[in-house]
């Protein structure tokens, strides 16, 4: 019995694990191409003030 629980101790905390660094890797990923798209368009706005 005891055993059991620490598998499901283990697998929840495995699967806890997993899914955050996913997640801040996708955070990272869409906060990047944001930020590339943004500098995109300043240059584009500043070409065309200028």
């Amino acid at each position: 019995m005891k055993a059991k629980m620490q598998i499901l101790a283990i697998t929840s905390w495995f699967i806890r694990t997993v899914f955050s660094s996913t997640l801040v890797s996708v955070f990272q990923y869409t906060v990047r191409k944001m930020i590339g798209e943004w500098c995109k368009y300043y240059f584009l706005i500043k070409e065309t003030i200028n």
